[in-house]
């Protein structure tokens, strides 16, 4: 008899953390799809804008990652998922069979209408995207760049490129990181402008022009770069026999279930949790994608997968430059700044990568 096939699409943070709780079981065949050759430490980019950083040093190759997890990898884009046909779609135009599925494909850019930004502004959601600007910026120093979005990458960006480059950092809602409590808030504008990013809270962008931001009830604001940390969407995959949400979001159960034998896990896997939407984070997605693969070798073997996903909430930090930061930790909310607060995000990073080089046994990268 076949052994049943598992095909885990993305190999981001939640596609990873499948696959380690499926490597190296005899009774699945497992594959997994990526559209990038490498596992991408999305959390990390920003830090490949410090002076000597790399794209390269936020990545590690699926090659060395699977050599010895007995997991196939095949580099190919997912465009379609048909559910009753157990198949999916790839951009090659291969088309295959499963027998579970878990799509773990992450998210895309959000471009919102305003005119001529998708066409004049650097997204920043990936490492194929932190590489294009990356290219942009090598050897330049002193330019005029515009930081649109004042979230978690948009603050970690403006704080990195600031050290080289004139920051500006333009945000619609009234305080930057509306993630973070209003103290902390304050806080991260105070170090910003200690180390000359210019601020430009509520204030609403109308259109992009070729080198400066048209803006309402202002004056426009030039730049020689424009940098998008905007909002992110479901990705574009043609869904067959899934129920999708008013965003195109796949709906799931508690168990990460959109279908018969397909699962979904990551950004595209949207959990409530007392009645409220569960932030799409790395450390989230890391939880759901191993959750979602005990479940699948629950249902394999005949066996009753549990209770249903409950994230757990570690914390939230962010860089402010590359020796402090702000956040909180702990189910509590207990707040942290400065110094410890960069330092435990820093021990995060590395705590993360000596779990992957375990997992699978690789040698893990120095952290940033």
């Amino acid at each position: 008899m076949a052994k049943p096939r598992i095909i885990v699409a993305g190999g981001g943070y939640a596609g990873l953390a499948a696959v380690r709780a499926f490597q190296h079981r005899d009774e699945v065949d497992v594959v997994l799809i990526d559209r990038s050759p490498a596992h991408q430490l999305i959390p990390e980019l920003p830090a490949a804008f410090r002076p000597g950083g790399s794209v390269d040093h936020h990545t590690v190759p699926f090659a060395a990652l699977l050599e010895r997890s007995g997991v196939r990898f095949r580099l190919d884009t997912l465009v379609g998922v048909q559910a009753a046909e157990k198949a999916v779609v790839l951009e090659s135009g291969r088309r295959l069979a499963f027998d579970w599925l878990v799509v773990s494909v992450g998210s895309v850019t959000k471009w919102p209408p305003i005119h001529g930004l998708r066409e004049r502004a650097f997204p920043f959601r990936t490492a194929a995207d932190a590489a294009r600007l990356h290219r942009r910026l090598d050897g330049a120093r002193h330019l005029r760049i515009v930081v649109l979005g004042g979230g978690l990458t948009g603050v970690e960006m403006a704080g990195e490129l600031a050290h080289e480059h004139h920051v500006q950092l333009v945000e619609r809602a009234p305080r930057i990181l509306p993630e973070v409590g209003p103290g902390l808030s304050r806080y991260a504008a105070r170090v910003l402008t200690q180390n000359g990013v210019r601020l430009s809270p509520a204030t609403k962008v109308t259109a992009v022009e070729s080198d400066r931001l048209l803006v309402e009830g202002a004056e426009a604001i030039p730049f020689d770069v424009l940098v998008w940390t905007g909002g992110i969407a479901a990705p574009p995959i043609q869904w067959a026999g899934v129920e999708l949400d008013a965003q195109g979001y796949p709906v799931a159960d508690g168990w990460g279930q959109v279908a018969p034998s397909v699962f979904v896990a990551g950004d595209v896997y949207v959990v409530h949790h007392d009645g409220a939407v569960v932030p799409q984070t790395a450390q989230v997605a890391t939880e759901a994608g191993g959750f979602v693969a005990r479940t699948v070798l629950a249902r394999i073997s005949g066996q009753d997968p549990g209770p249903p996903f409950k994230p757990r909430f570690k914390g939230l930090l962010v860089s402010l430059d590359p020796t402090r930061g702000v956040g909180w930790v702990v189910k509590e909310g207990i707040a942290v700044k400065g110094y410890s607060a960069r330092a435990l995000k820093g021990l995060v990073f590395s705590q993360y990568r000596f779990r992957l080089a375990s997992a699978f046994g690789v040698p893990s990268k120095k952290d940033p």
